[in-house]
């Protein structure tokens, strides 16, 4: 007998599931992508951002630390990221973003709970590893150690690698690192002023004056929150107003430069500020 195959019937498309069961994430973009289908999810990297009223309510100053205070040792800590980056032998892109780590930490958690010394190794030794020149455990540990003595003006000893001392200061640092990831969400990704002021003068023909000026402003505006108050651009085009009035370069006016890349003057202002803050209570 003959005998017949039938085709499968064509599968039903999967519908997409309902936007009540597609919840958005707390850490997912504010501003949802028109072109993208109503049940989809945008996200963005560059995400980690605070208002002034949370900055002001930061878990230290709730703890009973005064402003100046807590300003200082964030100062600190960022110095230490620093320096500790220069004897790693790392990039500045270590430094810088060690340093924005150490901020969203200390957004999260208070500096009375977590040492200041400890969580700025592990900025370093965690930095290290996403801007991808790693450097060993025991050698930021190493660095740190030296660094400690040397600020304390005591006899710089050798830290004894299969010494308890030294096991407790390897766990401690690894327990940070996982705290750190943990407030993170392990989202940490950190973008940096440095390229948008080389792209922006660049595009505007500027001397290289303007630009190492602007420059250096980047990285000191690295110790003051504004990495968690405004995008990478935005402080990149504050450096770039506030070098053009330091050395009394002009720039376009009509229409006013800064408008080309989507920033208002007023928040060039306050960040200019924070900047001339920092100067006035900490001279270089």
């Amino acid at each position: 007998p003959c005998v017949t195959h039938r085709r499968p019937a064509p599968k039903a498309p999967r519908t997409p599931p309902s936007l009540s069961r597609c919840k958005r994430p707390p850490y997912a973009a504010a501003t949802a992508v028109s072109s993208l289908p109503a049940w989809m999810i945008a996200t963005s990297l560059d995400n980690f951002y605070l208002s002034d009223e949370a900055l002001q309510s930061s878990p230290t100053r709730r703890a009973g630390v005064d402003e100046e205070t807590e300003f200082r040792l964030t100062v600190f800590g960022c110095e230490l990221i620093q320096e500790g980056t220069v004897l790693l032998k790392a990039t500045q892109a270590v430094a810088c973003t060690g340093q924005v780590l150490l901020h969203r930490f200390y957004a999260k958690k208070s500096m009375t709970a977590f040492d200041m010394k400890r969580v700025a190794a592990t900025a370093v030794f965690l930095a290290c590893k996403l801007e991808e020149n790693p450097r060993k455990l025991r050698d930021v540990i190493n660095v740190f150690h030296r660094m400690a003595r040397r600020r304390e003006h005591k006899l710089i000893d050798h830290l004894e690698y299969f010494s308890k001392r030294y096991e407790d200061v390897r766990q401690d640092l690894i327990r940070t690192e996982r705290h750190m990831l943990r407030e993170f969400g392990f989202c940490v990704h950190a973008e940096h002023p440095h390229k948008f002021v080389l792209n922006y003068l660049r595009m505007m023909e500027q001397p290289n004056e303007l630009m190492q000026c602007a420059w250096s402003l980047v990285n000191d505006s690295l110790r003051t929150s504004l990495c968690l108050r405004f995008t990478a651009d935005a402080v990149a085009v504050a450096c770039i107003f506030l070098a053009a009035r330091t050395l009394g370069v002009a720039l376009p006016e009509e229409p006013p430069w800064y408008e080309l890349f989507d920033v208002k003057l007023e928040d060039i202002e306050v960040m200019c500020e924070s900047i001339l803050a920092l100067y006035a209570m900490l001279p270089p």
